[in-house]
Order: C-alpha cells, then sequence, then structure tokens
C-alpha cells in the first residue's frame, strides 16, 4: 500500500496523471504551484500552493492523506492551522458524499492515476533488509548520470559538514565566545583521539584551553606536561627520566593556576594500534603547540594542500622512538639501536586531521565570513586528499559506486547514514531520479 510520505514526493513533482484532473465535486483542476513542502509534521503538508479550481484562482494551504477519513483520524477537524486550506488531495476518497469536509474543502482522489511500478519500487526499498536499499535492484544507483551524482555528492559534503560538523563548530565558539583560535585547538584535539577517545581529548582541550600552553609556551616542555598533566597521566612513579621530568614541570604548573587532571580511566587503549595510544598522540599534540600558537591562522594562510600538509610536519622527543606509554620499552626493542618506528607523524593521520578538522573548520569561517575564496579553498583540498577506506566506501564499491578522493567519500558517508539507513529515499536526489524514470516509463506506455 501506498504511504502517506511517498502520495506527499508524488504531489510535490506531479508523478501522477493530471492532465483533465478534476474534483470529487466535479470542477476542473490546474496545478498552477503544488506548494513548499513541509516537512516539519506541523500544520498543512503544503503552503503557499496555487490552485486553479473551475475559473478561481485559490493561493493557500494543501493538505494530503492516504484517505480522506485520515481528516478526522489525524484531529485536524478545528485546528486552526488549516484554516487556509484551499484543496485536499487524498489517495483514496471514503467519505460518504453529504460529509462536512467534503462540503467544506475541494477534495482531489489520485487512485487510478498514480503508477503502481513506482509504489512497487519504493514498497521493495522499504522492505530491503541491505542498507543501500535501491541498489539490490536492476537499474540502480550506478545507473545514474554522472553529472546528478557528482551535484548531489557535492550537496551531501556541504551538508555534513553544516549539521555535524557545523553543531560542534558553533557549540565551541559560544563556548569560547567567539575565539576561531580556541575552536582550532579544540577541534584539532578531538581529531587526534580518533573514534575512541575523541571525547577526552575534547575534554581534555576544554579543560586546558590554547591560551594556557600559548602563556607558557617560552618554557621547554611546557606544553607536553600541560596536556599529559592534565590527561591523568603523570600520576604515580616513574622510572624514566622524561617522565619524571614532565611530572616535576606540571607540578609547578598545577599549582600556579589550580588546575585539575582529568581521570585517567577514561582514556581507552584496547584494540588501538600503538601508534593511535593517546601517549603518542598527545606528545604530537603538544609538538604541534609548541610549532605555532596560531593554528587556525596558518591554516587559513596556506595556499595549496602540500603547505599545508608542512604544517603537520614534526619530530617527537627521542623518548618516543622507543616507547609508546611512559616506562615501557617497546619489547622488541631491548636496546637503543633498533627503534620502533619514526619519531614523526604518519601521512594516513595527516590526511585524517585535514579531512575532519582542517577543511571543514577553514570551510565553516568562510561561511561566516562570506568568503568563497575560503570555502572553494578547503573543497579543493578534499578533492587532491585521497578517499577514506572503511566498511561504508566499500559496501558502495561494491554496488558500483566509487569514491575518487575524500570529497566523494565524506558525501557518501553521509549519504550512508543519513538516508539510506534511516530510508529517506524520497529526499535523496539518487532515489528521486529511479522514481522519476520510473515515472516516464509509465507515461510513455500510456
Amino acid at each position: 500500500m501506498i504511504s502517506e510520505r511517498l502520495l506527499q514526493f508524488i504531489w510535490r513533482y506531479r508523478y501522477f496523471q493530471y492532465q483533465s484532473l478534476h474534483t470529487i465535486q466535479g470542477e476542473p483542476v490546474e496545478i498552477v504551484h503544488p506548494g513548499i513542502w513541509n516537512q516539519d509534521g506541523h500544520g498543512p503538508d503544503f503552503q503557499e500552493a496555487s490552485i486553479r479550481i473551475g475559473s478561481t484562482l485559490w493561493v493557500g494551504d494543501v493538505e494530503v492523506h492516504l484517505r480522506s477519513s485520515d481528516w478526522y483520524k489525524h484531529q485536524h477537524a478545528g485546528d486552526a492551522r488549516y484554516q487556509r486550506l484551499i484543496l485536499h488531495v487524498v489517495y483514496e476518497q471514503d467519505l460518504a458524499d453529504a460529509d462536512w469536509l467534503l462540503q467544506r474543502f475541494p477534495c482531489v482522489e489520485l487512485k487510478g492515476r498514480v503508477s503502481r511500478s513506482m509504489i512497487g519500487q519504493y514498497e521493495v526499498w522499504m522492505q530491503q533488509l541491505q542498507p543501500i536499499a535501491c541498489a539490490g535492484v536492476s537499474d540502480g544507483p550506478a545507473d545514474v548520470p554522472q553529472l546528478i551524482w557528482t551535484n548531489w555528492k557535492e550537496r551531501l559534503l556541504a551538508e555534513r559538514w553544516e549539521q555535524e560538523k557545523g553543531k560542534r563548530i558553533h557549540a565551541w565558539l559560544q563556548r569560547t565566545q567567539g575565539d576561531w583560535e580556541e575552536v582550532a585547538y579544540i577541534s584539532l584535539a578531538r581529531g587526534f583521539g580518533m573514534n575512541r577517545n575523541a571525547a577526552m581529548f575534547e575534554a581534555l582541550a576544554t579543560r586546558t584551553p590554547h591560551r594556557l600552553l600559548a602563556r607558557n609556551r617560552h618554557i621547554p616542555d611546557a606544553a607536553a606536561a600541560l596536556l599529559f598533566g592534565q590527561a591523568g597521566l603523570l600520576q604515580g612513579r616513574f622510572q624514566d627520566d622524561y617522565p619524571r621530568h614532565l611530572q616535576r614541570l606540571y607540578a609547578g604548573l598545577q599549582h600556579k593556576y589550580r588546575l585539575q587532571p582529568l581521570d585517567a580511566t577514561g582514556w581507552q587503549w584496547m584494540r588501538l594500534r600503538p601508534a593511535n595510544f593517546p601517549t603518542i598522540r598527545l606528545a604530537q599534540l603538544a609538538c604541534l603547540i609548541d610549532q605555532s600558537v596560531h593554528l587556525f591562522s596558518r591554516w587559513l594562510e596556506a595556499h595549496t594542500l602540500e603547505e599545508l600538509k608542512g604544517f603537520f610536519q614534526m619530530k617527537l622527543p627521542e623518548y618516543w622512538r622507543y616507547h609508546y606509554r611512559f616506562d615501557e620499552l617497546v619489547q622488541h626493542a631491548p636496546d637503543h639501536h633498533m627503534p620502533h618506528a619514526t619519531l614523526s607523524m604518519g601521512q594516513a593521520m595527516i590526511d585524517h586531521l585535514i579531512l575532519n578538522v582542517v577543511a571543514p573548520l577553514v570551510w565553516w569561517y568562510g561561511k561566516t565570513r562570506l568568503s568563497d575564496d575560503l570555502q572553494q579553498k578547503a573543497l579543493d583540498w578534499m578533492h587532491e586528499l585521497p578517499t577514506e577506506n572503511n566498511q561504508i566506501i566499500r559496501c558502495w564499491k561494491r554496488y558500483g559506486i566509487v569514491a575518487r578522493h575524500a570529497a566523494d567519500s565524506q558525501a557518501l558517508y553521509q549519504l550512508y547514514k543519513q538516508y539510506c539507513l534511516q530510508r529517506r529515499c524520497l529526499q535523496c536526489t539518487i532515489g528521486h531520479h529511479l522514481l522519476k524514470r520510473i515515472q516516464a516509463v509509465t507515461e510513455e506506455g500510456q
């Protein structure tokens, strides 16, 4: 059976036989404009519609129901929001001719005017067990023209940055009273936490503000001492000189600024590669702070992706060549002639930080400052970065949708999470195109 949401979609795009349309009462109907689709669930489904009924042009609201009787079931009678109704659109008219509703509002019945193939296809999508509903049928998303895909992915990327990234950025701006440098630092810290430790890194950055690190930048190793100390990772007795040095330094700064460290039990270590241990990522963050206190300014000034990547080039203290955690020498490196890893940040991590932190933040700053150049620069970086390789992107690839760069992979992630999993096929440009194609085939056959 057709859903009300699908019927609204059909009305919005006129995917039905609208020639010789007439009301239940027998008056001819011309759809000048179907109205603005109201999708928030409050009030009439379509507003500011223009409908010519008989010889009179009406401007007002349109309500869509599966059956005429749904008007009473949904308790619209007596609701002041429906006083400007000019047309009641239903799939099936099931009220008696003398009913008050039919006397009060003109009604149009669409049963027999809607493609059964379209209804059937939509039902198949809604019943699919696989995440990407339209991928399991013939003439699926891989058959949609590339131009449609390109435009949709551009919108999806902007949508992802506006929704998910935008909420956090707005919250951070409010918390920091509009300090973009502080916001960049918090965002960068969260990025270092990846998925498992993102919340802890954000809490650490909030508790250890960027201005505090900048104020003590003249003290060697102050950033590392503050970050490790505030992370709760400098507590207890250490054997190695380096953590003992950081511990002494933090003790003085903690007393001076009355600092309160986090509970160290909140850090996640299990199922992490050693290179992603909180200790290594904290050491890298401290190193970046030491290199420049003007994080965000340097991102804005970068002209090319390679120039931006240069900001993340660093060399950690020699201690981290042989350790992943304090006082724990890497087992396969029993002496200092067998280093376990490079002291610089890996390319994959740099790409991750630019993709998830730098580019969205520069884009948002450009949006708030009405700078098309900054927004375009952020998008250009995304088109130069390599695509992500995760389960979602591999899922799309199985159905013939290949991400060419990071902009594509982020857009496909947004599509998968916000549309496919939630079965928002009617709000998806790809789903819309596939249903439109079914409607076109139906019209050709008539």
